[in-house]
């Protein structure tokens, strides 16, 4: 292999209360297991999703591109302001 991905975790069927850090980079997460989590961000990062790190907390996070294929059934997680 001779890519490396990071990816954020997160879960569909329940959204999780957001962390400390507000980037709207942390709004995408990914489904909960490794394959579902792998299958979402190949296909986010096909549809021009970019997976990049955070400058305030150093952890990875979306910025969304296209809303096709597995990228179509991502979900927002909304920050507490």
């Amino acid at each position: 292999m001779t890519n490396t991905m990071f990816i954020c975790g997160g879960d569909y069927a329940k959204l999780a209360p957001r962390d400390s850090c507000l980037n709207a980079l942390h709004d995408w997460p990914l489904p909960l297991g490794y394959v579902d989590a792998a299958e979402v961000a190949s296909s986010r990062l096909s549809h021009g999703w970019q997976n990049v790190k955070c400058r305030e907390c150093g952890l990875y996070g979306w910025i969304p591109g296209q809303f096709n294929g597995a990228a179509a059934n991502s979900r927002k997680v909304i920050a507490d302001a």
